[in-house]
């Protein structure tokens, strides 16, 4: 095997590290523009950066954790464009990521299978996409790929502190480098383990005290992992039957969505890529992480049990796959060096080929999905902070609402989960009393909207005890109504 373990890396080494990044960095800055978010998180992610700025960082989200936040707090120093600081809470993480995994990809690899795992970095979906977007999945791979760089140089100390900070972004992170943690115990020394988990403990328990005093409860978990059991299709089951439907949801993920996300080709190489890994000694925290990962993946997926086809899957599948690629392409090295240097080409470019291809597809597929869904909501809310005064009421809620409040500002906005009706002349009575200018209604019933104002699904106009509704847009593909009232 190629590599330059015994030494460090010449400094031509690394200005082609930087160039290679500089590219995806490019790649990023052409997706930016084009990709309006995974979801409605991305959204809801800018008000919260904006929220632990505000507080002067002492508060933050239990559910979510506060790494990510405070990073992109932290950046409304620099600019005041909330989009922007929490976007590049994501974007500058990942090129560090990227960095780190090439860095360690041309000491064990060699130059020409670096170029191969950058081609996947760089142009993997998830991995391109969500970097540009307000998402906590690409800090928190970055301070797991730190991890591993750390661990590299055998600096257990700064290991350890990135592996607390990758606690602070996903607190799932103690279980994905159980396994690390487990092979430390046995195979460094008792300082060195310490160095690597007391930084862990320490901010762990930090968090909980922080959750005691500040959401009264020590288990910062609870809500997070109820809230996905019971949206999730496990909850309809129960014993045997439960686990049998969580095992095929894992099952459906390993062997439908990975291949599909990182190229049949590649997701093939990754299992002798793998074994490999494990067996050679400078590259087995990696491998460890990797598999730890993936395991914390699929038994989430295995309890929650959302359909296999949700796209919470692929936003939790981002580090798995930033850490897979370097087992694809250490499988994909080993396997095609026994043969002569013209099938060797012959395979590597059919592989490459064949995941680029895919790649393409499915990048489009979801900056098109992006651009149907949630960009119209984005402009409706740009439309409401040109058009609307500052200190009219508002009914809205989701995209809209979280893009508004991005910046502090006076404008009235109630959600649905605030309007307490029940009939059309209490909801009448509503906006009177409150002098609501406009309406936003949802069709998905999670935004309590449909429950509320069932009768504004299909109206053009509705009148109520004199108070009228007419409707001024809507939107099929998401679903939803945005209405203009007027009173007597």
């Amino acid at each position: 095997m190629e590599s330059n373990q015994s030494g460090s890396l010449k400094l031509a080494d690394h200005l082609t590290l930087c160039l290679m990044v500089c590219s995806t960095f490019l790649y990023r800055m052409f997706i930016l523009p084009r990709f309006a978010g995974w979801e409605e998180s991305d959204y809801g992610n800018l008000a919260m950066v904006r929220g632990v700025f505000d507080s002067g960082f002492s508060h933050f989200d239990m559910n979510h954790m506060p790494g990510y936040y405070a990073l992109g707090a932290l950046a409304l120093f620099i600019t005041d464009n909330t989009e922007v600081a929490a976007k590049a809470a994501a974007l500058v993480p990942n090129m560090i990521a990227v960095f780190g995994g090439l860095w360690i990809g041309k000491k064990h690899l060699g130059t020409l299978w670096t170029l191969v795992l950058w081609f996947c970095l760089t142009f993997q979906p998830e991995l391109a996409l969500y970097s540009t977007s307000a998402l906590r999945e690409p800090s928190y791979a970055a301070w797991l790929i730190l991890f591993l760089v750390c661990l590299n140089r055998k600096s257990y100390f700064l290991g350890g502190l990135c592996v607390a900070l990758a606690f602070t972004v996903r607190f799932e992170a103690p279980l994905v480098l159980g396994l690390v943690f487990l092979w430390a115990i046995w195979f460094v020394s008792k300082e060195e383990f310490l160095k690597l988990v007391s930084p862990l403990i320490a901010t762990i328990a930090i968090w909980m005290i922080y959750c005691q005093m500040e959401h009264g409860t020590w288990q910062f978990w609870g809500h997070a992992a109820a809230v996905n059991v019971e949206t999730g299709l496990g909850a309809e089951n129960s014993g045997a039957k439960w686990g049998g439907a969580g095992l095929k949801i894992a099952f459906q993920l390993m062997t439908e969505v990975l291949p599909w996300r990182m190229g049949l080709g590649f997701w093939l190489c990754t299992f002798p890529g793998l074994f490999i890994g494990l067996r050679n000694e400078s590259l087995r925290w990696l491998t460890l992480t990797a598999l730890g990962s993936l395991g914390v993946w699929l038994g989430i997926a295995a309890i929650a049990q959302h359909e296999v086809g949700h796209n919470l899957y692929w936003k939790w599948m981002y580090p798995v796959v930033f850490l897979l690629s370097f087992s694809a392409v250490l499988g994909l090295k080993t396997l095609v060096r026994p043969l002569p240097k013209p099938i060797q080409i012959c395979v590597m470019v059919a592989i490459i080929t064949q995941a680029g291809w895919g790649f393409q597809k499915e990048t489009v597929r979801q900056m098109s999905r992006s651009q149907e869904l949630y960009a119209p909501q984005v402009s409706l809310a740009i439309w409401i902070e040109d058009n609307i005064p500052e200190g009219e009421a508002i009914i809205l809620d989701n995209i809209p609402a979280c893009y508004i409040n991005r910046y502090p500002n006076e404008h009235q906005l109630i959600s649905w989960f605030d309007v307490p009706t029940h009939g059309e002349g209490e909801f009448a009575d509503y906006l009177l009393s409150h002098e609501v200018s406009h309406v936003l209604w949802f069709e998905e019933t999670w935004t309590q909207a449909p429950l509320v104002a069932p009768f504004l699904q299909s109206q053009q106009v509705w009148q109520s005890k004199g108070v009228t509704l007419t409707l001024l847009e809507e939107d099929n593909a998401y679903g939803w109504r945005w209405f203009k009232v007027s009173y007597p």
